[in-house]
C-alpha cells in the first residue's frame, strides 16, 4: 500500500494524493464529501486502490489524475449497475478496464466508449481532464443533466456521441464545444438540449426541436450516411435529416 497518510480527509500537507488532485482543479469540497462521486473515489484512490506497484505522487501524477477521473466517471454514472464493468476499480491498469483504450508510451486514455451499458446519472466535469481523449461515446444510455463545459478542454477530441434512446441530457449546449476544432463527428440527437453549436470557430448549426446530429470532415462538408461516424437510427435512417 502507499506510504502516504491513509486518512483521506487530512489536509494537503498530510496526503500527497490530495495535492495532486487539487493541482488538477478538482474541488476540495467534493473530495471531502464522502457521499459525492469525487469523495468516494478519493477514499478509494487514497486507501483502497490495489494497483501494483502503487502509484507515487510526484512520479505518477498523470496516472493518478487519469485513474481518479475514470473512477469518478464510474461512480457518477452508477457503475455498480453497469451491464459490463469488467476491470473497473480493480487492481489492473485503467487502460485494461472495459471500453477504455490508451495510446502512447505513457499510456494515456484516448477512447472512452461505454455505449449501451446502462449508464445512469450525469457526466462528471472531471472527464475534461482526459487531455488525450479522441473519442467519447456515451450513446444509448440513461444519462441526464447537462453537458459539462469542461468537455471543451478536450482539444484532441474527434468524436463526441451522446445520442439516442434513454439519454435525457438537457440545458444549453456549452459554447466551449466550439473549441473542439478536430471534431469529425458530433451527435447530440434525441436529448432535451437547446441553443446552437459553435463549430470550427465559424460554423454554427441551428438546433431543430430536440434532435441534432451532424458530421463534419476537414473539408467542412456534411457527410450523409457515413456508417463509421454518422450512426443511423433503428429504422436505418441517417440522423443527418435532423440538420
Amino acid at each position: 500500500m502507499p506510504s502516504y497518510s491513509s486518512n483521506p480527509s487530512s489536509g494537503p500537507s498530510m496526503n500527497p494524493i490530495k495535492n495532486v488532485l487539487l493541482s488538477a482543479k478538482v474541488s476540495e469540497d467534493a473530495l471531502n464529501d464522502e457521499d459525492s462521486p469525487q469523495g468516494k473515489v478519493y477514499l478509494w484512490v487514497s486507501t483502497q486502490d490495489l494497483i501494483n506497484p502503487p502509484l507515487e505522487p510526484g512520479e505518477d501524477d498523470d496516472q493518478i489524475i487519469q485513474r481518479f477521473v475514470l473512477a469518478t466517471f464510474y461512480y457518477a454514472t452508477g457503475g455498480d449497475g453497469w451491464t459490463n464493468k469488467e476491470g473497473w476499480l480493480g487492481g489492473s491498469n485503467e487502460c485494461n478496464w472495459y471500453k477504455v483504450i490508451c495510446s502512447g508510451s505513457v499510456r494515456m486514455v484516448t477512447r472512452l466508449f461505454p455505449s449501451s451499458n446502462n449508464l445512469v446519472g450525469s457526466i462528471p466535469s472531471e472527464v475534461g481532464q482526459l487531455k488525450r481523449l479522441e473519442r467519447l461515446d456515451l450513446s444509448r444510455n440513461q444519462l441526464s443533466g447537462g453537458i459539462p463545459s469542461e468537455l471543451g478542454q478536450l482539444r484532441g477530441l474527434k468524436q463526441l456521441l451522446l445520442f439516442l434512446d434513454a439519454n435525457q441530457l438537457n440545458g444549453p449546449i456549452p459554447s466551449k464545444l466550439g473549441r473542439l476544432t478536430r471534431l469529425t463527428a458530433l451527435n447530440l440527437g434525441y436529448n432535451q438540449l437547446n441553443g446552437t453549436i459553435p463549430f470550427l470557430g465559424t460554423v454554427t448549426v441551428p438546433m431543430l426541436g430536440s434532435n441534432i446530429n451532424f458530421c463534419n470532415k476537414p473539408s467542412r462538408l456534411i457527410v450523409i450516411g457515413d456508417s463509421d461516424v454518422c450512426p443511423r437510427d433503428s429504422r436505418g435512417e441517417s440522423f443527418d435529416k435532423f440538420i
